[in-house]
């Protein structure tokens, strides 16, 4: 039998331009994933270290944000059907500094599970329009290269804002890293608001 060698087929990843669009998102991820990022190490420390609550009520919190999270899908889901990926990216992300806010300034557990309830709410939108987002923005050939950008963003926020969390909770206590984060949050917010987003690039 006569064996016939076959081509090798190289795969060839063209080189991507970064769409002015996708900059942006991007930049604006970074800024908003990085006042989530700063603040989330230290919660459990702070509920426990400083408002010495009880195992309970820290499960209750937690309870309470996962119900706010089940909610938020069925809610921002009914949203979407009338309102673009970009509009509930704009509106979800202006409200999320409400809970490192309210850790900030308030001693009042009760207060922090509700702010953490609705703050809730609103992450479910953040991460479904962002997904869809970032998809209606590249053509089939980008996607995972784009994809690629994004997830090293994110991945680079979660480095840096746990690093930076406990020696600044060291400096300025930890009200002070949740004021931060909540600027943080803020200013992402802004920047979603400023560096708008189109629905497509088509």
């Amino acid at each position: 039998a006569v064996v016939v060698a076959r081509p090798v087929t190289k795969l060839v990843v063209p080189p991507i331009k970064l769409s002015r669009p996708m900059i942006n998102i991007l930049v604006n991820s970074f800024v908003y994933q990085l006042g989530l990022q700063l603040s989330g190490p230290l919660f459990v420390i702070y509920y426990t270290g400083t408002l010495k609550v009880t195992d309970g009520m820290i499960s209750l919190n937690t309870a309470a944000g996962t119900l706010g999270v089940v909610f938020g899908l069925i809610l921002w889901e009914a949203v979407l059907r009338k309102r673009s990926y970009t509009w509930v990216l704009r509106a979800a992300t202006l409200g999320t500094w409400m809970f490192p806010f309210t850790l900030a300034f308030s001693h009042n557990f009760t207060l922090i599970i509700v702010a953490n309830f609705v703050v809730n709410l609103l992450h479910p939108a953040v991460d479904l329009s962002t997904l869809n987002v970032m998809l209606n923005l590249s053509k089939p050939e980008e996607r995972n290269v784009n994809m690629s950008y994004y997830t090293t963003v994110v991945n680079i926020s979660m480095f840096i804002g746990p690093l930076a969390a406990v020696p600044l909770s060291i400096w300025i206590g930890i009200p002070g890293v949740m004021l931060i984060a909540a600027i943080l949050r803020i200013c992402g917010g802004v920047l979603f608001q400023i560096n708008r987003v189109p629905e497509t690039t088509n």
